[in-house]
């Protein structure tokens, strides 16, 4: 018999809100038979109403849940054994220049909380590298994490064969090095380093969010 896992996801904006519905499909892929509930954007900011706004009886007829370190804590209800993932703690003092005042008061005051709750009362506790894993024996004292990173899909993202460069259905450039970027448009994630290379290089923006930017020369802006 295959165990059956439930992945509670509220929609967001970032890599986590596509990574789950990557892990979904790679997990059903390895033979078990697992579920993406996603829930709408509003339960990000009060998962603990999770409870409140399903139907009894909701998660019958699985036999683990999981959900990222903002909502596992709203998960236990269910009396099924919960694990949570850490992809990084917003309280890390290396975040905070690249945080609007509102973002680090909302950290502050509720995310770590949340973080927190999902950490301490997890059955298990998985984190995507080993920062993340030390910041939450740090923060948190949970010391008996599991390390799983984050992963790419090969059968996607593969080499050429003798890697000759394919064009892919990119529009023509003479630019000896071509630089893929998958993020969010933000400081943090360094994208002023893919800035100051779009005059040498041909940049494929890949991005999670859909704001505009001006665009530069020898870039080409790709929403996915």
């Amino acid at each position: 018999m295959s165990i059956r896992p439930l992945y509670v996801s509220p929609i967001g904006r970032g890599g986590v809100d596509f990574g789950i519905q990557n892990i979904t499909r790679s997990v059903r892929k390895a033979g078990l038979r697992p579920e993406l509930l996603r829930l709408p954007e509003i339960y990000n900011f009060t998962p603990s109403l999770i409870p409140r706004g399903l139907p009894v009886g909701w998660a019958q007829g699985f036999d683990i849940i999981q959900g990222r370190s903002r909502v596992a804590f709203a998960l236990r209800h269910t009396g099924l054994p919960t694990v949570t993932t850490v992809h990084h703690l917003t309280s890390d003092p290396d975040l905070q220049p690249y945080s609007s005042f509102a973002q680090r008061l909302f950290y502050r005051l509720v995310e770590s909380r949340y973080d927190g709750w999902s950490v301490m009362h997890a059955d298990a506790v998985v984190c995507v590298s080993r920062f993340t894993q030390q910041q939450v024996e740090q923060t948190y004292g949970r010391g008996d994490s599991i390390l799983i990173f984050d992963g790419i899909d090969t059968d996607v993202f593969v080499p050429t064969p003798d890697f000759v460069r394919r064009d892919d259905g990119l529009p023509p450039s003479d630019a000896r090095i071509r630089l893929l970027f998958v993020g969010n448009r933000t400081r943090r994630k360094a994208l002023i380093c893919c800035r100051r290379s779009w005059i040498a290089c041909r940049t494929i923006m890949c991005s999670t969010t859909p704001a505009a930017f001006r665009a530069r020369p020898k870039a080409r802006r790709t929403h996915v």
